[in-house]
C-alpha cells in the first residue's frame, strides 16, 4: 500500500490541530519516530490498530484515514441518516478482519502472518470471537462454488454441528469440508464428487472454526 497520500494527510490533520509530533505521540500512545516516518513516507501504513489510536487523538474519522491508508475504497461514503438501510457499511457493528494468503497447521490461527489487506463484517457474524479470511486453495468444495482464490470467512471454534461447513485438521493437513459426527468417528465430506469423505477418530482432529462466509472470486 501506498504511504505518501497517508503521510501528508496525517501531518495535514496534526498541523490543523497544532499538535507537535511529540504531543500527538503522548495523545496517542504511537512513537514519535514511527509517526515520523509514517509523515515522511518512509514507513509502510499501520495497522488498523494504529490508525485508530491516530484518528482519536486527532478527534479525526478513521474511516478517512483508512482510505488513505489502502483499506478502504476512496469512494465508499458514509450513509446518511435516512437512509432506508438499517445498518450502514460504517456503523460501530461493523469490524474488520484480516485477510491471508495462507497459513500452516502447525499456525492455524494466525496472529501476524502474511496480511493481504482487511475487510469488514458484521460484529454479529464474529459474535465476539477471532475471525479471519482465508484465500481457498484447490477444489475441494467446488460444487458449491467455493474455488480457489474464493474468499472464505472463518470464525475460530472448537464446536461444529451437523452439516456445518469448518476448517479442520487431520494429521497436519487443514481441510475446508462438511462435519459429521457420529458417536466417536468424525467424517468429513467434501463438496466435490471427485473425492470421498474422510472418516476420523474425533481424537485425531482439531477444529479451527466454522466456515460462515465465502466471497466469490470473479475471473478477470
Amino acid at each position: 500500500m501506498e504511504n505518501s497520500n497517508f503521510g501528508k494527510y496525517l501531518k495535514d490533520l496534526r498541523l490543523l490541530k497544532g499538535y507537535s509530533i511529540n504531543k500527538l505521540s503522548l495523545k496517542s500512545n504511537v512513537s514519535n519516530a514511527h509517526i515520523s516516518r509514517l509523515e515522511r513516507g518512509v514507513r509502510s501504513v499501520p495497522s488498523p490498530d494504529v490508525i485508530k489510536k491516530l484518528a482519536k487523538a486527532l478527534e479525526a474519522d478513521y474511516r478517512e484515514l483508512f482510505k488513505k491508508a489502502g483499506y478502504l475504497p476512496e469512494n465508499i461514503e458514509k450513509p446518511q441518516k435516512n437512509s432506508p438501510s438499517s445498518k450502514s457499511y460504517f456503523k460501530d457493528d461493523f469490524v474488520l478482519v484480516p485477510v491471508y494468503s495462507e497459513i500452516s497447521a502447525q499456525h492455524p490461527v494466525p496472529e501476524n502472518g502474511n496480511i493481504l489487506r482487511y475487510e469488514y463484517i458484521r460484529k454479529e457474524d464474529a459474535r465476539g470471537g477471532k475471525c479471519f479470511f482465508l484465500e481457498v486453495r484447490g477444489d475441494y468444495m467446488i460444487d458449491i462454488r467455493i474455488k480457489e482464490g474464493d474468499l472464505i470467512l472463518v470464525r475460530c471454534q472448537d464446536i461444529l454441528k451437523n452439516g456445518q461447513i469448518g476448517m479442520i485438521i487431520v494429521q497436519d493437513q487443514i481441510f475446508i469440508s462438511r462435519f459429521y459426527k457420529q458417536e466417536s468417528l468424525i467424517i468429513l465430506k467434501p463438496e466435490n464428487s471427485a473425492y470421498q469423505p474422510i472418516v476420523v477418530p474425533s481424537s485425531k482432529l482439531k477444529i479451527v472454526g466454522e466456515v460462515i462466509e465465502a466471497k466469490i472470486r470473479f475471473s478477470m
